[in-house]
C-alpha cells in the first residue's frame, strides 16, 4: 500500500515502492534458493509459500490503494474490459489458491500450540512436587517432547501420559528427556 501510495506522489521518491517490493519479496526466494541447495524441502516450500503470499498481497493492497486514490481508472483506460477483467481473475483465483495452503498451515500451527500449551501446564503440574524443572515442550507430529532436567526420583511417566490425555482427549505419544543437573558450591555457603 505505501509503494502503491509513493507511486501516486511526486513529492516522494522513486525508489521507495521499489526497496518495499524488495523487501517483501528477495528475503523468501533467497531462502528457497538457500534451502533447495541443503535439500531442505519443508523449509524451501514454506518460503515460497511466504514469497506466492506476499506476492499477491502486493497486486491485491497496491491495486486497491490505486483505485481508492482513483487511479486505477486513468491508468486502464487503454486495456479492453476483457483483459482487464481476466487480470482481476487471475489476482482472485491467484490469492484464493495461496489462501488453501496458508489455511492448512495456520491450523496445524494453532494445533501444534494449542498441544504445547496444554502439555506445559499438566507437565508443571506433575513436576510440582519434584526437584525437576521443565526445559521445554515440543509438539512434532503425533508425539510430545518433553525436556526436563533435575536430579532425584523421576517422577511416573504414566502420571503424565494419563493427566495429558484426560486434559486433551488425545492419545500422544510421549518421548521423555532428562538432563541431569547438579548444584555445586565454592566457598561461603551465605
Amino acid at each position: 500500500m505505501a509503494g502503491a501510495f509513493a507511486m501516486s506522489r511526486d513529492d516522494v521518491a522513486d525508489s521507495l515502492p521499489g526497496v518495499a517490493v524488495s523487501i517483501a519479496l528477495v528475503p523468501p526466494l533467497a531462502v528457497v534458493g538457500i534451502s533447495l541447495s541443503q535439500g531442505h524441502w519443508v523449509n524451501a516450500s514454506g518460503a515460497f509459500l511466504l514469497f506466492v503470499t506476499n506476492f499477491f498481497s502486493i497486486l491485491l493492497a497496491g491495486g486497491a490503494t490505486l483505485a481508492l486514490l482513483g487511479l486505477s481508472a486513468a491508468s486502464t483506460q487503454e486495456l479492453r474490459a476483457k483483459v482487464r477483467r481476466a487480470a482481476f481473475i487471475y489476482i482472485f483465483i491467484g490469492t484464493l489458491l495461496v489462501a488453501i495452503p496458508l489455511e492448512i498451515t495456520s491450523f496445524k500451527v494453532a494445533q501444534k500450540s494449542s498441544l504445547e500449551y496444554h502439555a506445559q501446564n499438566v507437565a508443571q503440574k506433575w513436576l510440582d512436587q519434584t526437584s525437576f524443572e521443565l526445559i521445554k515442550i515440543n509438539a512434532k507430529g503425533d508425539h510430545i517432547e518433553v525436556v526436563i532436567t533435575g536430579s532425584g526420583e523421576l517422577p511416573l511417566l504414566p502420571d503424565f501420559g494419563t493427566n495429558l490425555y484426560s486434559t486433551i482427549k488425545k492419545t500422544t505419544r510421549i518421548r521423555l528427556k532428562v538432563v541431569p543437573s547438579q548444584h555445586l558450591f565454592y566457598g561461603d555457603s551465605n
